[in-house]
């Protein structure tokens, strides 16, 4: 059951989505979620190295995305997710910041990506008989 606040932002959504003459919203949100492992070589990256860095932490990042697609006539809705995108890289000190932002973009192309290919799978025959019903 919506709240007022929530149920009154949904008409004013699908009243501003009807005005502009579309049929559906698409609405998404995503979880970035990171966790870190300690590597042995951390006990040891006081040992000196030119231009060498030794890699102390093994950087894992997911994101996981929710989609929800809101059908602005009736007020209709179903929600899917796609599988999270992981990855697991070695990271080191001097770079982490950088290093870590391209990952998380690299994470959210892909996971984009995913859930349009997703999305096109579980409604295309739905569109498809929209169509040929037109």
């Amino acid at each position: 059951m919506e709240t007022g606040d929530s149920a009154a932002l949904s008409r004013s959504l699908r009243l501003a989505a009807a005005r502009a003459g579309a049929e559906t919203i698409l609405c998404y949100w995503g979880i970035l979620e990171s966790a870190q492992e300690r590597l042995a070589t951390k006990t040891v990256s006081w040992v000196p190295l030119v231009t060498w860095f030794v890699p102390d932490e093994r950087q894992h990042l997911r994101v996981r995305l929710k989609l929800a697609l809101v059908d602005v006539r009736t007020g209709d809705w179903s929600v899917s997710s796609p599988p999270p995108f992981d990855s697991r890289a070695l990271s080191v000190g001097p770079r982490r910041a950088v290093a870590d932002q391209k990952l998380v973009e690299r994470l959210k192309s892909q996971a984009y990506g995913a859930s349009v290919v997703e999305m096109m799978r579980v409604y295309s025959d739905e569109i498809a008989s929209a169509n040929r019903a037109n």
